[in-house]
């Protein structure tokens, strides 16, 4: 038996035992990455992934987006600790979703939820409200959702997510949350889930991610550029000479802090015609995570005449660089190419960083072809509570996929890299 997990302040934290179906294990549940005994937890966090990192998880769980709420699963083995999986909750709601998120009618170009929200209420002609248990991250593109330690072979892992997250939403439904959906995201080909479409979860993909592989010998940003084609090389000169007087500098952790309403509306002005956005995303949460990652958190801003246009972030994650939330005014990127010298921006952040890769995520595909990223394929599974319901999402699933629309460009002289 387990010895009772205890906070910060050192008192116990009570989290029922749930043995599994597979001899030896069982699971804990958590409303709280701070009721997680810390021992436990460093014995259970990968050291290569930020994102499940305490610091981080803490982070976000303080300053979460709009109606998100967390659980965590923490898997035993005989009583030792060797898998943690982290979860959000997210509310969803039809009417909301096809009026616009604050009762009115936008431009807002529909993402895979809203059209989701939009299709249940047309099905059953009435209001519809539900949440979603999701296995993973909303904010991040990419394998954020679990972790198990090398004593647990790689077959089992999604058997034991999928057993943990079953008894999670009974857990949650005894304390009155009735969870109508489950949501894992996103997993390479090569980790797809056969066991996940055997228990009923629809697989899907949505856009790819977009991931631009960075070669050893580029030591700075002309090293780029002399391994591009003769006319993407007069193209990114170009698109240099179109920022004109703008200026673009790293924030500090102060200098976020004061910028943070400004950066918020240049996000929300972005991330409201974005077909991905089912998050109102924490004030707080850009200034925070600047604060306590330091360097493995990356803020630049984008001024014109000491006014904040523009932002750009990126996490360090060990080996990768992560492109994260940005935001700009729309007008000044038609006249001056600022998401164009973004993406520039972070590949030569890459080079100096020394990283392997950069994940510029979803969206945009063409425009982070250009510049030398390839989508990469992310599965997706999803499952409705009503298994009547269950048996028309896959083909609705394929539906609501969103149009790629992506012609794949070669900006390089080798066409290997």
């Amino acid at each position: 038996m387990l010895k009772p997990c205890k906070n910060k302040s050192g008192k116990a934290i009570k989290s029922e035992r749930n043995s599994l179906s597979i001899d030896g294990y069982c699971v804990r549940f958590y409303d709280s990455i701070n009721d997680i005994n810390t021992v436990e937890l460093s014995m259970l966090l990968p050291k290569h992934n930020l994102f499940l990192n305490t610091s981080y998880l803490q982070i976000l769980e303080s300053n979460p987006p709009e109606g998100m709420q967390f659980q965590y699963m923490v898997f035993c083995l005989k009583d030792e600790p060797v898998g943690f999986a982290q979860c959000q909750i997210e509310h969803f709601e039809a009417d909301r979703a096809v009026s616009g998120q604050n009762g009115q009618n936008t431009n807002r170009t529909p993402g895979f939820f809203d059209t989701m929200a939009k299709y249940m209420k047309g099905f059953v002609a009435s209001k519809v409200e539900f949440y979603t248990l999701l296995c993973g991250s909303l904010l991040l593109t990419g394998e954020h959702a679990y972790h198990f330690t090398s004593r647990v072979e790689s077959s089992l892992h999604f058997k034991l997510i999928e057993e943990g997250l079953n008894k999670m939403v009974k857990h949650l439904g005894d304390k009155g949350l009735k969870i109508s959906t489950i949501l894992l995201k996103d997993f390479f080909e090569e980790n797809r889930s056969p066991h996940l479409v055997k228990q009923s979860y629809n697989e899907f993909t949505i856009q790819p991610n977009m991931i631009m592989e960075l070669k050893s010998e580029w030591k700075n940003f002309d090293d780029y550029l002399n391994a591009l084609l003769s006319k993407y090389r007069t193209r990114t000169r170009r698109a240099r000479k179109k920022l004109g007087a703008l200026e673009i500098r790293e924030l500090s952790a102060d200098e976020v802090t004061s910028h943070k309403l400004e950066m918020h509306e240049l996000y929300k002005s972005i991330a409201d015609n974005s077909g991905f956005n089912v998050l109102n995303l924490n004030v707080n949460y850009l200034p925070a995570m600047k604060d306590g990652l330091g360097e493995d958190m990356m803020i630049f801003g984008i001024f014109e005449e000491g006014k904040m246009v523009g932002f750009y972030t990126a996490f360090l994650n060990h080996d990768e660089l992560e492109a994260h939330f940005l935001g700009f005014k729309r007008e000044l990127n038609r006249t001056n190419q600022i998401y164009l010298n973004i993406l520039y921006n972070l590949v030569e952040l890459g080079i100096e960083k020394q990283v392997h890769k950069i994940v510029f995520a979803r969206t945009a595909l063409e425009i982070k072809s250009s510049v030398g990223a390839k989508a990469v394929e992310m599965y997706c599974y999803f499952r409705h509570s009503n298994s009547f319901t269950n048996k028309f999402l896959n083909p609705l699933l394929s539906y609501l996929r969103p149009e790629a629309k992506l012609v794949p460009r070669h900006p390089f002289k080798e066409l290997d890299i």
